[in-house]
């Protein structure tokens, strides 16, 4: 119980009761334990930011609390989103990112590429309390070896880009000290960033107790997973370069020209159930989380769900969605690359490795803040995941990984109360997490209506 004190002049001392923290109820629903799969039927008694208990029916509740009824529906733990460059551009608010995520259950997000000092002083501000916003876990710039000779490094990088550039592992070592300086959570590395800069990165890191990510490409997924990085970031480069082999509709893979490296997509058509097993093995050991990405694969190589990234589109402003509309995929379909990284995922996962969900958004919109997310679930399904198991990828797993196992993630007494409400069975079909009801975020009740009314105002008028 807070308490408060008044000097008046002349008067005595006076010490007075104020309330204790704003309780709230969520009574008549399914509680969704994300850890074993399975629902409960319990109410969430929450107290300030708080989850305090979860009551079987029938039992006692507290009389002076704020309920929520919610009779048919599912209480769901918040979502973690693992990878969004939600920052300010010339075409979108930073409270975009923000309200779209928060409308669709992201209570937490691991803010990637963000401007320094900008970045950590914004995931300050919101634990501060002083903007309405997810969670914020802050990671700075992007390590990329643009002065390396690798054919895939940026050109050349301004002064407000989400990147910069190392060229060295000297250099590496510098801006991970200058990060970890500014107060970041995260530092990670671009795909073109080589095998021994990333160890150099990896001892900094550890040095300065920053979590490390890493883009697979240059360096492989292998060799991160030996490098013990904390989390390996998409699927695009490869686990590692093999022999021709043939496909199974009998056509070879072309081998590539000599004095070349094959493609990213060529090296995985390559891989055998032997190199499968044994990264899968390795991964699961090591506990290095894995961020597919796999929404992404899946719309860069043509084998994307149309339907749903139609209903996603409809979420951008107009001009953003004319854009993208008016954009022709870059790559063939090639289903054959599609089905050699969802076979790993699926591999990873049933080895027990650790899968942590991120929508990849950018900081153009796309994929969409929050419904990006579901997609990016819906996709780890496809790829043979389980709905429970997708759904610990966004929660349980990722929680882990940003070292919050035992407060974030789940529906537990002592947890953070993040959680949202929903119509029908995630447990049977994953796209049930997005008939979205209510949203609480640290104990505060969200209407999911205002909050997408608040992302139409950030997108801003037609330019």
């Amino acid at each position: 119980m807070r308490l408060w004190v008044a000097l008046a002049a002349g008067a005595a001392l006076t010490v007075a009761a104020q309330p204790g923290p704003r309780q709230i109820v969520i009574s008549g629903g399914r509680v969704l334990d994300v850890a074993s799969g399975r629902y409960r039927e319990a109410s969430v008694v929450v107290s300030g930011d708080r989850i305090v208990a979860l009551q079987p029916p029938g039992t006692g509740l507290p009389d002076n609390a704020d309920r929520i009824d919610a009779a048919g529906q599912t209480i769901v733990p918040g979502l973690i989103d693992f990878d969004v460059q939600a920052a300010p551009s010339a075409d979108l608010d930073v409270d975009f990112f923000y309200a779209l995520s928060l409308a669709h259950g992201v209570t937490s997000i691991r803010a990637v590429d963000g401007g320094l000092p900008w970045a950590v002083a914004q995931r300050d501000r919101v634990r501060g309390g002083e903007i309405l916003a997810p969670r914020l876990f802050a990671a700075g710039p992007g390590l990329s070896a643009r002065n390396a000779g690798a054919p895939n490094a940026l050109p050349s990088f301004g002064a407000d880009s989400p990147f910069v550039a190392v060229s060295d592992a000297a250099s590496v070592v510098r801006e991970i000290e200058r990060q970890a300086s500014a107060g970041v959570d995260w530092v990670r590395t671009r795909a073109e960033v080589t095998p021994e800069m990333v160890r150099a990165a990896t001892g900094a890191a550890r040095q300065r107790r920053v979590r490390l990510s890493a883009a697979p490409g240059a360096t492989t997924i292998a060799q991160l997973v030996q490098l013990r990085v904390n989390a390996i970031d998409g699927l695009w480069g490869p686990l590692k370069a093999t022999e021709p082999v043939t496909r199974p509709d009998t056509k070879a893979v072309p081998s590539p020209a000599p004095g070349t490296e094959p493609s990213p997509d060529e090296s995985w058509q390559r891989l055998t159930a032997a190199d499968v097993r044994a990264a899968t093995q390795a991964l699961a050991q090591s506990r290095v989380v894995l961020i597919p990405r796999l929404r992404l694969e899946a719309e860069r190589l043509g084998q994307d769900d149309g339907k749903g990234r139609e209903a996603e589109s409809k979420l951008l402003p107009d001009r953003l969605r004319k854009s993208r509309n008016d954009q022709q995929p870059h790559d063939p379909p090639d289903v054959h690359s599609w089905r050699a990284r969802a076979g790993f995922v699926k591999a990873v996962a049933s080895q027990g490795g650790a899968i942590a969900a991120g929508s990849g958004s950018s900081r153009g919109g796309w994929p969409v803040p929050g419904f990006g997310l579901h997609r990016e679930l819906a996709a780890l399904v496809s790829a043979g995941l389980a709905p429970a198991e997708a759904i610990r990828a966004a929660t349980v797993t990722a929680a882990e990984a940003l070292g919050l196992g035992s407060s974030l993630g789940q529906l537990r007494a002592g947890f953070r109360a993040d959680l949202f409400l929903v119509r029908g069975d995630p447990l049977a079909d994953v796209s049930a997490l997005r008939e979205i009801t209510r949203v609480v975020r640290g104990g505060e009740m969200l209407d999911p209506k205002a909050l997408l009314a608040s992302a139409r105002r950030a997108a801003g008028p037609a330019r």
